[in-house]
């Protein structure tokens, strides 16, 4: 028989509804909410077959280092280079103190930024070992 969902705490009790056998979801073995997908009764898994190794390929973009560079010589106060790498939360970073702190401190947070952007693009030129010859996910430098 069917009914709406508020009855259903009046017919099962409270821990009919929070317990094991929830209409709309259950607690798991690790101690998180599961919540269901739809209504009704649980649906049983659909199988899949497993896929061999050589069918997965994940296509990856191989980031350029005169690229990474170049930003970084004339653009790395605003932190473009960082953010190309994969470095996001630090590229954002600079880019808020350069034009936040620029601002506060009359442009002197604004140089100190440009400065280390100017740095860390040459660094990205010509070092070819090390941190600043990969990206965000470790992969090497193009070029």
């Amino acid at each position: 028989m069917w009914a709406w969902p508020w009855q259903a705490w009046l017919v099962r009790g409270a821990s009919g509804l929070w317990g094991s056998r929830g209409q709309w979801g259950r607690w798991g073995a690790s101690g998180q909410w599961r919540g269901a997908t739809s209504w009704g009764p649980p649906r049983a898994p659909v199988p899949t077959a497993p896929r061999a190794s050589s069918e997965v390929r994940t296509w990856s973009w191989q980031r350029s280092r005169v690229a990474a560079g170049l930003l970084g010589v004339f653009l790395g106060a605003f932190g473009l280079h960082r953010m190309y790498l994969g470095y996001w939360r630090r590229g954002l970073t600079m880019l808020a103190i350069t034009v936040v702190g620029g601002f506060f401190t009359l442009g002197l947070a604004a140089l100190v930024m440009a400065v280390w952007g100017f740095f860390e693009g040459l660094l990205y030129l010509s070092v070819r070992r090390g941190r600043f010859a990969r990206d965000a996910r470790g992969r090497p430098l193009r070029g």
